[in-house]
């Protein structure tokens, strides 16, 4: 498993981990990116 440690925190373990994967995946799913393809969904229309 792969440990994420962020330079001058003190936390370490499962903690930063997890709030490095949930911010990578939240980047991962920017529209303005072009990774994706498929329907444009919007949060006021959602399909």
């Amino acid at each position: 498993m792969l440990e994420i440690q962020y330079e001058n925190e003190v936390g370490t373990g499962l903690g930063p981990t997890l709030e490095f994967y949930a911010l990578v995946s939240q980047e991962l799913q920017r529209a303005d990116l072009g990774l994706w393809r498929g329907d444009e969904v919007t949060l006021s229309h959602p399909k």
